[in-house]
């Protein structure tokens, strides 16, 4: 009798151990059945049964713990640009957002530069893609660098960027944006080539954002037709 018992306890914790291991159907039964065996021994039962539902408890947290994970994972890249690591124009449409409603409710600037990097057109033809790449790698790193974090920098299109800089006037954005030219220009890639990059600023009045951004890439415009590697509007 001991022996029986001993065997179906065994058993038991083999059917509990396989259940946990690996839930299915066809465990659960054999775990129920081997139960109703064993009702003779209620308290190994109710312990058995509080064990079985412990760990699945576990395994539900951490398997809800991992879809949340990969859940953000897949919302951050939604929104940001896989090559610069920057925001893309999804992102930053969404992050400019709620720094401009601030800017209403406290009656604070807020302006913009946007960033146009020159004869990228030029290099891409010339020297490959992939160099094209690595130049648009070393300008969004750079940019990000030299901007406070509170300032937002996002891949707009292209080998285009728009910076967001909260607290900012019209003249403080052009002064941002000059000495961005500066580092842009004095970056090293090792060849025959050099980089500059032409820079439109505006800041937001009692228009919208897409009106201040119509007026940055006037701006831009206008640097690049006086010459590139310049910033517009001059003071």
């Amino acid at each position: 009798m001991k022996t029986a018992v001993g065997i179906l306890l065994a058993a038991q914790v083999w059917a509990a151990t396989l259940y946990v291991s690996a839930p299915s159907m066809a465990g659960l039964a054999l775990l129920f059945f081997l139960s109703l065996l064993g009702t003779g021994s209620a308290l190994y039962s109710a312990v058995l049964r509080d064990r079985v539902r412990e760990d699945i408890e576990l395994k539900v947290f951490q398997r809800t713990k991992e879809l949340e994970e990969k859940m953000a994972s897949y919302e951050q890249a939604a929104v940001t640009d896989a090559l610069t690591g920057l925001l893309n124009r999804r992102g930053g449409e969404e992050a400019v957002a709620p720094h401009i409603a601030r800017s209403r409710r406290i009656n604070t600037a807020i302006s913009f530069i946007l960033i146009d990097i020159d004869n990228f057109k030029s290099i891409n033809d010339t020297y490959g893609h992939s160099v094209g790449d690595s130049v648009l790698e070393a300008v969004a790193k750079t940019t990000r660098q030299h901007l406070r974090t509170s300032d937002l920098a996002i891949r707009w299109g292209g080998e285009e960027l728009l910076v967001v800089l909260p607290d900012t006037d019209l003249a403080g954005a052009v002064h941002v944006a000059e000495k961005l030219r500066v580092t842009i220009a004095l970056l090293d890639f090792e060849s025959s080539y050099s980089v500059t990059a032409s820079f439109g600023c505006s800041e937001l009045g009692d228009d919208d954002f897409q009106v201040a951004l119509s007026r940055a890439d006037m701006q831009m415009y206008m640097a690049k037709s006086q010459g590139r590697n310049r910033v517009c509007p001059t003071f």
